[in-house]
């Protein structure tokens, strides 16, 4: 993973490498929202994924930003 630099705007973009050297673009951003915050998460389809893969990508997605929120939870 390689992570955008540091920076002040919530922008938290980041590629993943795949195994066969693929790079997976990932679009997150934290905004903040009265006194929490929200966090977006855009899963782009590329030409390579089926719709069973993309939902398969979006399921993973879905359950890291779950784990996320949890975590939040806990720590606030």
């Amino acid at each position: 993973v390689r992570m955008a630099p540091d920076n002040d705007f919530g922008v938290l973009d980041h590629d993943v490498v795949l195994p066969s050297g693929q790079v997976v673009y990932n679009a997150l951003r934290v905004m903040p929202n009265c006194d929490g915050c929200e966090v977006a998460f855009t899963v782009f389809r590329t030409d390579d994924l089926d719709a069973a893969a993309f939902g398969g990508a979006v399921d993973h997605v879905e359950k890291d930003l779950h784990a996320l929120k949890a975590q939040m939870e806990r720590t606030a």
